[in-house]
């Protein structure tokens, strides 16, 4: 065709066709705004429709939600529900049923299709999901700016969950009791283990089946809880007991979960009875060494292994006596405090980054004869040990299932023997082992074997952590791919909710998982700012 012809042609077209005005295109785009928002309601709708529908899946577990057991705005964006695991047909027992609530991060119902799951501690924590609990989760998801739906739940056994597996009704009488007297180890195990044999027994005469709560069966529900929900892929945070469920998950389900943020790593190839003598050494060793290294705590207290030591031989043999308020019956009662127990409050001190920072100066005062100085270690410590929210049940049912078969006393005993200060005070605990009385099956050799992955995971530990030492982290890193470790010089344990850098670095890392997160906030990182005037 010539170039005359196709001008020819051009022009007839162009005759026949009317150039749509500027009003025309808005009028178009108006509609198919309109129409997307439509659209997009409809889809809203249906999905709302959808997540107000009991789903069943193929094994017969059941997710049904409900009205929220805690007060909750129309508009609100919170969902609950019930999770049904499919019961066991081999090992019957009674109904399971999990609470979960679902805080979403935005209304819109494209927005961001992986949320994280949180797997709480313990073993025996609860997800706290009463309406304090979730008060506190709303402040927290919006405080550290996570940009995702957070998904909650009580693990089996645990928090609001049923059946209820908490043995305060034969283990908290017999522990107030026994903190008005004086007594050896032994006899205060012996004691404990009456406590949960009594409440084995009547746990086994309620048709509860023990062997259905295990870490194995918590990854199975959260496999099967996640699908109920409609996610694909998930995002993993587990705390303490967490990790491990969250190393568990990751290894029987490593393609459902993008990415994990484990904070104080507990992995499945320790043995909590077995490590804590090493556990409790390395504890009181960084406490002694941090203060050594650090110029203005070494100048006060010179010699703070001694202090220790002059503390447990002062209570070896005069026990000191204070007294502990109990919140739950509003009463005060008096505390022996034996070396043993002392050993027990600075444990459970260097849990919290503040008690860190007091805790050269308690020893030092304490050890001239100050006792009135421990008041504040005790205190946290009464707390934690009656701590109404936790399942002394799913604890034991999970940590003797867990435990290596392998080991025996002898091979605690040598264990022991290499840690001289703590020895007298630890020495009788495998002797009087709950796990002998109480019996939720064992675990195999696979199940206690280091976990490998290649899913994105963020490693995150304290350096005083008592119970989960750093050391665990850095273990565990070396069979993952794609992992970072940071561990923070003031912290004990928990890291997330003791430091706002931790918090910032998970966000950082949950929105780019394969790339290592800017840690610029650790500049600011310090050693414990260890408190030196007079309490």
């Amino acid at each position: 065709m010539s170039a005359l012809s196709k001008s020819l042609a051009q022009n007839s077209l162009d005759a026949g066709h009317v150039k749509p005005s500027t009003s025309t295109y808005r009028l178009y785009l108006t509609r198919i705004l309109l129409l997307s928002i439509v659209f997009g309601l409809l889809a809203f709708a249906l999905k709302l429709y959808l997540t107000h529908q009991t789903v069943v899946l193929n094994n017969g577990s059941r997710l049904v939600p409900t009205k929220c057991w805690f007060e909750n705005a129309w508009l609100s964006n919170t969902q609950c529900a019930h999770f049904y695991p499919a019961p066991r047909v081999d090992k019957p027992g009674n109904r399971i049923r999990i609470p979960v609530v679902l805080l979403k991060h935005s209304f819109l119902p494209f927005f961001n299709n992986s949320p994280v799951l949180y797997l709480a501690g313990g073993p025996g924590g609860s997800a706290y999901l009463d309406a304090g609990g979730i008060a506190y989760w709303r402040q927290w998801l919006k405080g550290n700016g996570w940009e995702h739906d957070l998904v909650l739940f009580d693990q089996r056994g645990t928090g609001l969950g049923e059946p209820d597996l908490r043995c305060h009704t034969e283990v908290n009488q017999i522990m107030e009791m026994l903190l008005q007297q004086e007594m050896s180890v032994a006899e205060e195990m012996q004691q404990f283990r009456s406590a949960y044999s009594q409440c084995y027994y009547r746990l086994k005469a309620e048709g509860i089946n023990l062997h259905e709560f295990t870490t194995q069966h918590s990854s199975k529900d959260v496999y099967d809880l996640m699908t109920a929900l409609g996610y694909e892929h998930w995002n993993l945070y587990g705390v303490s007991y967490g990790t491990r469920l969250g190393l568990t998950v990751l290894r029987d389900y490593p393609n459902q979960v993008r990415s994990a943020v484990l904070d104080s790593i507990y992995p499945p190839n320790k043995d909590s009875l077995f490590n804590i003598p090493s556990s409790t050494h390395q504890a009181l060793e960084n406490l002694f060494k941090g203060c050594e290294e650090n110029v203005v705590c070494r100048k006060r207290f010179p010699d703070l292994r001694l202090d220790f030591e002059t503390i447990l031989a002062a209570l070896a043999t005069e026990p000191a006596v204070l007294y502990a308020h109990l919140e739950e019956k509003d009463e005060t009662i008096e505390v022996v405090v034996t070396p043993s127990r002392f050993i027990n409050m600075v444990f459970n001190g260097l849990y919290h980054w503040d008690l860190i920072e007091l805790l050269p100066l308690t020893l030092h005062t304490v050890a001239k004869g100050k006792y009135d100085n421990m008041q504040r270690l005790l205190d946290e410590y009464i707390v934690n040990l009656f701590d109404n929210d936790f399942s002394d049940g799913m604890n034991l049912s999970v940590e003797c299932h867990d435990e290596n078969a392998e080991l025996h006393e002898l091979d605690y005993l040598a264990e022991v023997r290499k840690y001289p200060l703590i020895a007298p005070y630890i020495k009788d605990l495998w002797r009087y082992n709950p796990c002998e009385v109480w019996d939720s099956g064992h675990s195999n050799a696979r199940e206690r074997e280091p976990v490998h992955s290649t899913v994105p995971t963020l490693f995150l530990t304290g350096k005083y952590d008592p119970v989960t030492p750093s050391t665990w982290a850095y273990e565990t890193q070396e069979n993952f791919v794609y992992s970072h470790v940071f561990q923070f010089n003031d912290i004990g344990h928990a890291v997330i909710d003791s430091d706002n850098c931790a918090a910032v670095l998970a966000k950082k890392f949950l929105k780019s998982p394969y790339n290592a997160p800017d840690d610029d906030c650790l500049d600011w990182a310090e050693e414990p700012n260890f408190e030196i005037l007079e309490l």
